[in-house]
């Protein structure tokens, strides 16, 4: 259900307690959670041409971190939706894995001939 355009939090002493509307309904409330939109910020990963999803705003890739322009790889918060350090430290984890089995792969492809 929809109440329209949030207008203002509404506080007494320091403490929520509604959410005023700009049509000035207002929903009585002592929390207040949201999710913040996730973009990426920087024009760095399209000047390559690489994909960027237009909806949700981040790298295109696959779940190990390559994006759609190769050899190029998307590490931390540039490669999933959530924001958090911890999430870009473990995804970061998955990318460097990731660069170091594709290397190992061309350099073993590249020898073999």
């Amino acid at each position: 259900m929809t109440h329209g355009t949030l207008g203002r939090l509404e506080d007494f002493g320091g403490n929520l307690v509604c959410i005023r509307f700009r049509n000035r309904n207002f929903l009585p409330r002592r929390a207040f959670f949201f999710y913040p939109s996730q973009h990426q910020p920087s024009s760095l990963a399209v000047q390559p041409g690489c994909l960027i999803d237009e909806a949700e705003g981040w790298v295109c890739r696959d779940e190990a971190g390559r994006t759609s322009v190769a050899g190029l790889y998307a590490a931390g918060n540039a490669n999933q939706e959530v924001q958090l350090v911890v999430a870009a430290a473990a995804k970061g984890r998955v990318t460097a894995l990731t660069i170091n089995n594709d290397l190992w792969e061309a350099d073993a492809s590249s020898t073999e001939r």
